[in-house]
């Protein structure tokens, strides 16, 4: 009788991610996948927020509560008030991994060269899927609300986003994601499925897979959409077009509105909206 041979298990295991979901999305994952591709691994281990485990299907995700801060680029901007945490957190992960298998790689924030370098050239991006998609519907529009603290200047004032799901509803089923800190003034009409503060990322994969258009400034779901080849309108400033042009790697039909920046009028993205319904483009 022939003993088969053990293959030997090597593992990729990969500190949380602490900066922003757009970040995340052209940056850090495209990147992991591509370590782990390209390396003598045979198993990835990704640690992250949970809610995410969609981001990393090439990967067994494992959820964990990260420390507090305002997220940006590929980091906190709080990192010099938590280092000593997460120096802590780290050690924690290579215990637990030293417990489980002696053959292991670590890759974390120590390993990054500049926090907000994209790494556009060396990462692997593939398609992100639903694990439970939504039915599909061509009506189907969804507004993503940014509403962060940071760099505030780029939220879109509440009223505007109750006018243009008003005026919206006319036109298409109109679903609303993102996070909202005044809770108290944020409305949508009644029409509108209102999703605010309920989802995860991976509920938001669920959500847009059932739709036909991701709306809003840009903001990480709008990166997300891209991430998903699924079309997209977004409004800001030149870098932003730049950049979505750049990781618009599944070939998403989409557009970039720059000419009033942050401050677009609710009139003008409803005419995109509807050209794009009506003709598949954003003329």
């Amino acid at each position: 009788m022939t003993n088969k041979q053990e293959t030997k298990q090597n593992t990729l295991v990969v500190g949380p991610f602490l900066g922003e979901l757009g970040w995340e999305l052209f940056s850090w994952q495209p990147y992991i996948r591509g370590l782990f591709l390209q390396s003598n691994a045979n198993r990835c281990v990704v640690y992250g927020a949970p809610g995410r485990s969609s981001l990393y299907d090439f990967a067994e995700y494992r959820e964990i509560n990260l420390p507090k801060g305002n997220s940006e680029c590929n980091l906190m901007n709080n990192f010099q008030e938590i280092k000593a945490e997460l120096n802590s957190l780290g050690q924690q992960l290579i215990d637990i991994h030293q417990k489980e298998e002696g053959d292991f790689q670590f890759f974390w924030i120590n390993n990054l060269k500049t926090f907000n370098d994209p790494m556009y050239m060396l990462g692997k991006p593939n398609l992100i899927r639903a694990k439970s998609p939504y039915e599909y519907n061509d009506k189907n529009v969804c507004l993503c609300v940014r509403d962060r603290e940071m760099s505030s200047f780029r939220n879109w004032d509440y009223e505007n986003w109750y006018g243009l799901a008003e005026s919206l509803v006319d036109i298409c089923n109109v679903y609303v994601v993102g996070r909202v800190n005044d809770t108290e003034n944020w409305k949508m009409p009644e029409e509108v499925t209102d999703l605010t503060n309920q989802t995860t990322i991976d509920d938001c994969i669920n959500v847009f897979s059932g739709m036909r258009l991701m709306v809003g400034g840009s903001t990480g779901l709008l990166h997300l959409a891209s991430r998903m080849g699924k079309d997209h309108f977004v409004w800001g400033v030149k870098k932003n077009a730049l950049r979505y042009a750049e990781t618009n790697w599944f070939g998403a039909n989409y557009d970039v509105y720059t000419e009033k920046a942050w401050f677009p009028e609710p009139n003008t993205i409803y005419n995109k909206v509807k050209s794009y319904l009506e003709k598949g483009d954003f003329t």
